[in-house]
């Protein structure tokens, strides 16, 4: 009875991760006692979404599935995320770029940032040179650089949700990945915040 009321007390005040690790705690106590007690069962925890994608996964199991989707042009498809992966670039800035902004020999690319007006010099690595260089032989430059019209990215992230219902994967995920990535090669938040045009404190409060 009292065990019951304890979990009736915290289950008001505390979220489901926290409760179940007390019963876990307890099921293995009484194990080690070697009593039998009945006690409340696990509260089913909320899935939770994936914050950001890993290189792994996105080389992996991302960009596998881009051959049996729909698209007229996957190196297009491909060059496009791996692009995104590496630079954070938002939806609405893929919009504005021409392949005029893009240096492939030095690896960088000119972005203008919609949201704060300015323009930022943002870093790719020499795979992702390679597979733009490939894409931007297929296909010659007509709206921008990926040749993708309003919407056109909302296009291809509905085909990728399809594909992993489970990650609720959209354009800013790509964002945060960026940022998670630099992260995880040892760039200091400092130097993220320059390199991918987010300011310090939102990377802080929101990305890490």
């Amino acid at each position: 009875e009292k065990i019951n009321q304890y979990f009736l007390d915290i289950i008001k005040k505390y979220k489901p991760t926290y409760i179940n690790s007390k019963i876990i705690s307890l099921r293995m106590f009484f194990k080690f006692l070697k009593k039998d007690f009945e006690l409340p069962k696990k509260i089913k925890e909320p899935k939770q979404a994936i914050q950001s994608l890993t290189l792994e996964f996105f080389e992996e199991k991302i960009l596998p599935e881009l051959v049996w989707m729909d698209f007229q042009n996957p190196l297009k498809i491909k060059a496009l995320l791996y692009f995104m992966f590496y630079t954070g670039v938002r939806k609405s800035e893929l919009y504005l770029l021409r392949r005029s902004n893009i240096d492939l020999q030095n690896c960088t690319a000119k972005i203008y940032l919609k949201k704060v007006k300015k323009e930022k010099i943002m870093l790719f690595p020499r795979k992702v040179r390679d597979i733009l260089k490939l894409y931007f032989l297929t296909e010659i430059e007509k709206q921008n650089a990926f040749n993708l019209g309003i919407g056109g990215v909302d296009y291809i992230f509905g085909k990728l949700k399809e594909a992993f219902p489970e990650i609720k994967i959209h354009p800013h995920l790509f964002k945060k990945s960026a940022v998670t990535h630099l992260h995880r090669c040892g760039f200091s938040i400092r130097e993220i915040s320059e390199m991918i045009g987010i300011s310090y404190q939102t990377i802080l409060d929101h990305y890490l």
